[in-house]
């Protein structure tokens, strides 16, 4: 009875520290990112070959509930086709730029990118691989693997969100400036300006919200398991 219970509760901590980092991970701002990432084998999470003919990192941009990944392809012309899931099956990548007119493979590259639902699972893509010079042509299934705890905000983010606040209290104020001098009403308009650029700022706040949730129902989930083992004892004994 005890190997179970400390089965059940392992399984508890391991469940739901994976949807804490889970969770902390996909609440990123709106903004661009470098993501690091790995090409997977279809079967199994070990790297795939043609994990090299893929640039690293990615670029990530997340508007709103949109989030958009990039990446460069630098043996272009091997990777003749390029699908990621859309709409319950697959469709080709939307095509950035090229530059395939280098000789080597290894320097002919090629940017797409495409939208994904969630950066935190795998995401499946198939290729068709073509090398004329050694007559190979074949088509694989891969997944890309994305490391979200590796993201640095480049663009965007909150930090520009406090800018275009501090810019927009600025607007505000000078308006109220030449339309008033009144210092009074001049020193109020400035002082809304300042509260309401404060609440644009404040928008991340659910996810500790969340944080706290998990983890009151991690010390709930633990306290009854622990009721249950000692009445269960009571019992045995």
């Amino acid at each position: 009875m005890k190997r179970v219970l400390t089965v059940l509760l392992i399984i508890c901590f391991a469940f739901l520290s994976l949807s804490i980092n889970v969770s902390a991970a996909t609440d990123l701002a709106d903004g661009t990112y470098t993501v690091d990432y790995t090409i997977l084998h279809a079967d199994n999470d070990s790297a795939s070959i043609a994990n090299d003919y893929w640039n690293k990192p990615a670029t990530v941009t997340i508007d709103g509930d949109t989030t958009t990944v990039q990446l460069t392809l630098n043996h272009s012309t091997w990777i003749t086709e390029y699908q990621t899931p859309s709409g319950g099956g697959f469709s080709d990548v939307r095509v950035v730029s090229t530059n395939e007119g280098n000789a080597e493979p290894g320097d002919n590259t090629r940017v797409v990118e495409f939208t994904v639902d969630n950066l935190a699972e795998i995401i499946p893509a198939k290729i068709h691989v073509i090398v004329p010079d050694i007559d190979y042509d074949h088509n694989y299934t891969i997944r890309h693997s994305f490391d979200l705890n590796s993201a640095t905000l480049i663009s965007g983010g909150e930090s520009s969100e406090d800018d275009s606040d501090l810019s927009t209290s600025s607007t505000d104020s000078n308006a109220t400036n030449e339309n008033s001098n009144d210092n009074d009403n001049t020193s109020e308009s400035a002082t809304d300006s300042n509260e309401a650029g404060a609440g644009k700022t404040v928008e991340n706040p659910p996810t500790s919200d969340s944080s706290l949730i998990t983890w009151a129902t991690l010390l709930l989930v633990v306290s009854g398991l622990y009721l249950v083992s000692r009445v269960v004892m009571k019992r045995l004994t």
